[in-house]
């Protein structure tokens, strides 16, 4: 409560030391992997073109060659699998409670759906399309490339 005024909580819960850790195991494969796919999509944030050019330049200083990590996807998928192994393992001692650590897992799995060469498992294909129907965000499999 700050000034009187109660600020509302979405979300209870600790995050999980394994959730924090893996997030960031993960985060720097991620990023090579959905940057270049992100630069392709029909986002409104980069619709036009100036925004998508800002959008490009920004990505390619701060990933290198987007092309390039596009050609390292494979490399990419198998830096990825054991993570992804170890969070499937973590989602099935869960159960179908959504706290704070959702807030961390599901924006990476979601960047993730727009990689079409990634297979989810099906622990992790089903807690995807459930936090997605809680939160009324789609997944990206309709844009993945």
């Amino acid at each position: 409560m700050k000034n009187n005024i109660i600020e509302p909580k979405y979300a209870n819960g600790t995050i999980f030391p394994e959730i924090e850790t893996w997030s960031k195991a993960v985060s720097s494969v991620v990023y090579k992997l959905v940057t270049p796919r992100f630069t392709e999509t029909d986002f409104p944030e980069i619709s036009t073109t100036k925004a998508r050019e800002a959008y490009i330049e920004r990505s390619t200083k701060s990933h290198g060659d987007l092309g390039e990590l596009k050609k390292e996807t494979h490399t990419l998928l198998i830096e990825l699998e054991p993570q992804m192994s170890l969070l499937d393992a973590w989602l099935e001692t869960r159960g179908e409670v959504i706290d704070i650590n959702d807030f961390i897992i599901f924006p990476i799995l979601r960047s993730l759906s727009i990689v079409d060469e990634l297979s989810f498992s099906t622990n992790i294909s089903h807690y995807m399309a459930r936090i997605a129907e809680a939160a009324k965000i789609n997944l990206l499999f309709d844009q993945a490339k």
